[in-house]
């Protein structure tokens, strides 16, 4: 069984990803829409597809546990290397949303 959600989990956020870069989304708009509409069903909508890298990461990360060691290791690292990387594009799309937009 956790072989199929974190299966599932990694499908859904090649999913999301894949999306964005196919169709050229830009996070940045993303953020603003999501601080800006008024709507909770968009900006529901707005905050899954900004957050979702990040909340997939941190749930892969807690779910999953690899026994021994050198592949345990490189798990929790490629795991901690997603989180940062979801984490870093977050803090720079808040960035250049909030501080450089206006």
């Amino acid at each position: 069984m956790t072989f199929i959600f974190t299966l599932a989990l990694c499908i859904y956020n090649l999913y999301v990803v894949g999306r964005r870069w196919a169709n050229n989304i830009d996070g940045r708009f993303d953020f603003r829409q999501m601080l800006k509409e008024t709507n909770t069903q968009l900006k529901l909508s707005y905050a899954s597809e900004v957050l979702s890298p990040t909340i997939i990461g941190f749930l892969v990360f807690l779910m999953i546990s690899m026994p021994g060691g050198g592949s345990s290791f490189m798990w929790t690292m490629a795991c901690c290397v997603q989180i940062a990387a979801a984490l870093l594009l977050l803090a720079l799309e808040f960035q250049e949303t909030m501080i450089k937009g206006k």
